[in-house]
């Protein structure tokens, strides 16, 4: 059957993300879809170790045990067993490098999100250094 897929995805500096999926059918609003809405929550533990906290929530098979394992099954293999051992190499492979961006990896064009993120961060660490801290406005509706 055709849908409509989507997928929105939003950065909060440094370390949060959050992502809506979804499909409708063809021309019909987002509400009359199904959706997830993930988020993901990376914090420093020490040098080099990070705590990665993630989160799930959808609008389908709500109470379904058998959706649960589902998506269960779908985290254990997504980041333990695809994202997890590739995140852990490639961190022996850097090493102590502070600029990832200097060792000299090939970049695709496919790699352009990843090395806007490295390089707002590596700006936000250069202002913490400088002692500018970097103030969120959040204006109520």
């Amino acid at each position: 059957q055709e849908v409509d897929y989507w997928m929105d995805s939003f950065w909060d500096a440094p370390s949060i993300v959050t992502n809506w999926v979804g499909v409708t059918l063809p021309g019909r609003p987002r509400e009359e879809g199904r959706y997830s809405h993930g988020t993901h929550i990376v914090t420093p533990a020490s040098r080099h170790h990070s705590h990665y906290f993630f989160g799930n929530s959808r609008n389908q098979g709500l109470g379904d045990a058998e959706a649960d394992a589902k998506v269960r099954a779908w985290q254990r293999v997504g980041f333990g067993l695809q994202d997890k051992p590739i995140i852990e190499a490639s961190a022996r492979l850097m090493g102590d490098a502070v600029d990832p961006l200097a060792l000299g990896a090939v970049l695709l064009p496919s790699d352009a999100a990843a090395v806007r993120v490295r390089r707002t961060v590596a700006r936000l660490r250069q202002k913490e250094a400088a002692g500018v801290v970097p103030i969120k406005v959040v204006q109520a509706a």
